[in-house]
């Protein structure tokens, strides 16, 4: 009986040294935050090629790698993810089961989508099947930037009418205007340049009254315009209203951007709608051409299309952004029919530029 329990007792001695061996017997290799891991299983169970970063930018995928090397038991990885000091996520991930030729490498990646701004920390620990106690690992901190969009307001204006298709993503060739009929149609253009954010758009209308006030007649928000793999180079809105459903009076617009986390006022307006049409000076020497440009973009050469009436002297202009003439394509007397016009633009800025025809 002695002899027996003198051998249990020898028994229980060496299970436990096995088991200490066996909970100590790995490297801890890092636990390190960056945006990507790769994700094939034969570059997984190796010391990842990983970019170490610790400030990120919202909206962005967080990853943290946590590994260990010659891991021989049965395990879990345990995290705790703290932001601004407070925990907000706790992690146990499944049994990692040592197999018949044991473990080389054995990885966790705990990752973060959309990441919000705030400071983070990310805490890890491992546990076996043998124990209830966990063994800590690392902290890794990081933190996520708030963005602001960045943008160039292109185009905010009051018009009767916005060219189709794809001129809003440029320059629209608009006729900005303030004063309207009950025969209108008002339209709101606002145009971003450079957005790499998703957002939308607010707009707000209002009615004045004769003593200075404002009555809110609507808010429209518009549905969310998602930033794509190559964000945007133009964000465009049209906000159309049928002028006798507004009726006659005093009005101010205001236009603004949101994201879910940043909101800035684009421009404001003011405008009347009138009882009676309103009195269009007559300009006889303006006529209809219907001029059409192909490409549109360009580069570096486009084909400007157009239609003349009755013969006569024609001027054509182009000018840049701001309203600074850049060259004179034609002013001469040319005959009625269908004419082209070709403008090289080689050697001129990157930008946009508009048109005009005068006779």
């Amino acid at each position: 009986m002695r002899k027996l329990l003198s051998l249990l007792i020898a028994v229980m001695a060496l299970a436990i040294f096995v088991q200490a061996e066996l909970l100590s017997a790995w490297t801890f290799i890092g636990a390190t935050t960056c945006e990507e891991v790769a994700d094939d299983p034969a570059v997984r169970y190796k010391k990842m090629a990983v970019n170490p970063k610790t400030v990120f930018q919202e909206g962005d995928t967080v990853k943290c790698l946590i590994q260990l090397k010659d891991v021989w038991i049965n395990h879990r990885f345990l995290t705790r993810i703290y932001k601004d000091g407070v925990l907000i996520s706790r992690q146990l991930s499944s049994e990692k089961k040592v197999g018949a030729y044991g473990w080389a490498f054995s990885p966790q990646i705990i990752v973060m989508n959309s990441a919000k701004p705030g400071s983070y920390k990310i805490d890890s620990y491992l546990l076996t099947g043998t124990s209830v106690d966990s063994v800590f690992l690392a902290t890794a901190e990081f933190s996520v930037q708030r963005v602001s969009p960045d943008y160039t307001v292109d185009v905010f204006a009051l018009c009767e009418g916005v060219g189709p298709g794809t001129v809003l993503y440029a320059l629209a060739p608009i006729h900005p205007k303030s004063v309207f009929s009950l025969d209108d149609s008002v339209h709101l253009l606002v145009q971003l340049k450079g957005v790499f954010v998703n957002h939308s758009y607010v707009i707000t209308v209002w009615k004045k009254t004769s003593d200075g006030e404002r009555h809110l007649l609507f808010s429209y928000t518009t549905s969310q315009k998602d930033v794509g793999l190559w964000g945007w180079s133009y964000s465009s809105h049209i906000l159309k209203r049928d002028a006798d459903i507004l009726g006659a009076g005093d009005f101010a617009v205001e236009a603004k951007i949101i994201t879910p986390t940043y909101e800035k006022v684009l421009g404001t307006a003011d405008f009347t709608i009138t009882q009676s049409p309103v009195a269009v000076p007559e300009r006889e020497n303006i006529k209809p051409f219907d001029a059409i440009s192909y490409p549109n973009p360009f580069n570096p050469s486009t084909t400007i299309n157009f239609n003349l009436p009755f013969p006569g002297m024609v001027t054509v202009e182009v000018f840049s952004a701001t309203g600074q003439k850049v060259t004179t394509l034609l002013n001469e007397s040319i005959q009625a029919g269908s004419h082209s016009l070709v403008w090289d633009a080689t050697g001129m800025a990157s930008g946009v530029y508009f048109y005009r025809f005068d006779k």
